[in-house]
C-alpha cells in the first residue's frame, strides 16, 4: 500500500490548494520575492561583490564601449554569458550605478530562490510543505552568503525552481520551461541536461514541426556559450579549458574529480545541514511512493540537476556549494513533504503513524537551525568591514595622486580577488594588473588592516618589496612604487 493516495478531491484537498486564480497567485508569488530582495537589501546593504561578478561588470563595459570582452586577461574568472550579459545592460547605469544593481539584483535573485521553491512545493504538494521548504532555504546561510556578493548561480537556481513550478501546475507546458531553462544554462551548464531531458519527456507529444523548435530551445544556451566563445576568443571550449586548466593550477590534479560524491554531498549539508538532507532524501522515497505526477517532478529535479552537477565532477571541474542551489532547493520541498505531507494523506492510521514521525523529523531540524540563524543574524556587521575596505578602495582609485602613480608605473600586482576591482575602476587594459612581481610590475596595492587583508583575499600582510616605497594611500589601502614614482610629497 502507497504512503499517499493519489490527489483526490474532498475536505483535505483544501490544504494544498490557496485562494485565487492560477495567474493571480503567480503575481503575488512575483510580488512577495522582489519584496523579500527590498527588504534583505535594505536590511543588509550592498555588500562587495565578488571578483568573479566583477570581472563579469568589466566585460559588460568594453561589450557597451564597442569592445570584445578581455576573457583572456591572467587573472579573470570563468566567462558567464548570463552575467556578461547582465553587465552590459548594468554599465548604461554608469560604473557605480552598475556595481550597486549587480548587488540588488543577487538580493533580488535570493527572493525569487525562496518563493520558488515554495511555489514548487504548494503545486506539487501543498502550501505547508511548500512553506515548510522556503523555510529551510531561508535558513542556508550558503545561500544568502552567495546572493549577497552577487553570484548569478542563484538567479540560475531561481529559474529553474519556477521552471518546475510550471511544469508541476500544467503537464508538459514545452516552450515556456524550455527557456528559463535556456536562460539558466547561460550560467550554469548543468541546466542543459535539465533541458535535454525535459525534451526528451515533450517528444512523444509534439508534432515533427514542434519537435525541431523546441529542440533548437533546448540546446540554445550550450550553441550560444559556444559561439561567444568563438568569437571573443577564436575558441569555442573556451570557458571549459580555462577552468579545467584553472583547478589543474590550483590542485595540481588533472581528470575526473576524486571521490567527487563526497564533496557532491558535502555541498548538500552546508546548504541543508545533515538532518535536512537525510529528511529530503526521506522525503524523496515518500514522494516517489505517492504515486502523484507533481510529486516526479521534484524528485526528477533533485535527482536530474544533481547528476548534471556529478557528471561535471567527472569531466573534471570542481564541486562547489553554489553550484548545488536547485538539487538542495527541490530536496528542502521534499523534507518538507516527509515532515507535512500528511496533512494531505486522507487515510487515518498511515496519517498518523507519518504525522508522529513527521513532527519528530521536523523537530530535529529545527534543533540543528538554531545556531545557523543566530550566526545568520550577525551577517550586516560581518559585511561592514570589508564593504568599508572595498569602499576606500575605490576612493583610493580616484585620489589624483594615486591615479597617477597607478597609470604611469604599470603593470600593477593585486591578488586575484583585488584585480577585478582595480581592472573596473581603473579602466585597465590587458595585462595591466598581475598576478607575479616581475621585471615589469613596478607598483602594487597592499592592504593596511585586517579587514582589508580578508577582502583582498591575501592569507597575510605582503612586506615592502626591495626598491619599493608608499607613495599614496588611505585608511585601508597603501599603494608602493618602485623607480618609475614621482619624488616623495606627491602622495594624494
Amino acid at each position: 500500500m502507497s504512503v499517499a493516495s493519489s490527489h483526490t478531491p474532498g475536505r483535505v484537498d483544501r490544504v494544498a490548494r490557496l485562494p485565487g486564480s492560477i495567474s493571480g497567485v503567480a503575481v503575488a508569488e512575483a510580488g512577495a520575492a522582489v519584496l523579500i530582495g527590498l527588504l534583505l537589501l535594505l536590511a543588509f546593504g550592498l555588500s562587495p561583490l565578488n571578483g568573479d561578478v566583477v570581472w563579469a561588470l568589466v566585460w559588460g563595459r568594453q561589450i557597451t564601449e564597442g569592445m570584445l570582452p578581455t576573457y583572456a586577461t591572467e587573472l579573470a574568472s570563468t566567462p558567464h554569458p548570463l552575467a556578461t550579459l547582465l553587465g552590459a545592460v548594468f554599465a548604461l547605469l554608469g560604473r557605480d550605478g552598475a556595481y550597486a544593481a549587480m548587488g540588488a539584483f543577487g538580493y533580488l535573485s535570493y527572493g525569487f530562490v525562496l518563493v520558488g521553491t515554495f511555489r514548487l512545493g504548494r503545486i506539487a504538494f501543498s502550501w505547508p510543505v511548500g512553506l515548510l521548504g522556503a523555510a529551510v532555504m531561508a535558513t542556508s546561510l550558503s545561500l544568502l552568503s552567495f546572493a549577497s556578493i552577487g553570484y548569478l548561480d542563484v538567479t540560475a537556481a531561481a529559474l529553474a525552481l519556477w521552471a518546475a513550478g510550471l511544469e508541476c501546475q500544467r503537464p508538459r507546458r514545452g516552450v515556456l520551461v524550455l527557456a528559463l531553462l535556456a536562460v539558466a544554462g547561460l550560467q550554469r551548464p548543468e541546466m542543459w541536461l535539465l533541458s535535454g531531458v525535459y525534451w526528451i519527456y515533450l517528444v512523444p507529444g509534439l508534432t515533427a514541426r514542434a519537435r525541431v523548435g523546441t529542440a533548437a530551445l533546448a540546446v540554445s544556451a550550450p550553441v550560444l556559450w559556444a559561439l561567444g566563445d568563438l568569437i571573443v576568443t577564436g575558441d569555442p571550449l573556451f570557458s571549459f579549458d580555462f577552468t579545467h586548466e584553472a583547478i589543474i593550477a590550483v590542485t595540481g590534479h588533472t581528470g575526473a574529480q576524486e571521490r567527487s560524491l563526497g564533496p557532491f554531498f558535502n555541498s548538500l549539508r552546508s546548504i541543508l545541514r545533515l538532518p535536512g538532507l537525510l529528511a529530503g532524501l526521506l522525503g524523496l522515497v515518500l514522494a516517489l511512493l505517492s504515486r502523484r505526477r507533481p510529486a516526479y517532478v521534484t524528485v526528477a529535479l533533485a535527482v536530474a540537476s544533481g547528476l548534471a552537477i556529478e557528471l561535471q565532477a567527472l569531466a573534471g571541474l570542481v564541486i562547489l556549494d553554489r553550484f548545488m542551489f536547485v538539487p538542495g532547493a527541490a530536496l528542502a520541498v521534499l523534507l518538507g513533504f516527509a515532515c507535512l505531507g500528511w496533512l494531505s494523506d486522507p487515510r487515518r492510521l498511515p496519517r498518523l503513524v507519518w504525522a508522529a514521525g513527521g513532527l519528530l523529523v521536523l523537530a530535529v531540524y529545527s534543533a540543528s537551525a538554531v545556531g545557523h540563524l543566530r550566526f545568520e543574524a550577525d551577517t550586516p556587521s560581518r559585511l561592514d568591514q570589508p564593504e568599508l575596505a572595498r569602499g576606500q578602495l575605490r576612493a583610493l582609485v580616484r585620489q589624483p595622486g594615486a591615479r597617477a602613480i597607478l597609470d604611469h608605473c604599470g603593470p600593477i600586482l593585486a591578488s586575484p580577488v583585488l584585480a577585478p576591482y582595480l581592472v573596473y575602476y581603473l579602466d585597465a587594459p590587458r595585462g595591466r594588473v598581475v598576478a607575479r612581481i616581475g621585471p615589469g610590475a613596478r607598483s602594487y596595492v597592499r592592504a593596511r588592516t585586517a579587514a582589508a587583508t580578508t577582502f583582498s583575499g591575501a592569507k597575510v600582510f605582503k612586506p615592502s618589496l626591495p626598491g619599493f616605497r608608499e607613495v599614496a594611500g588611505n585608511g585601508s589601502w597603501a599603494v608602493l612604487a618602485g623607480s618609475c614614482a614621482k619624488p616623495p610629497g606627491t602622495t594624494g
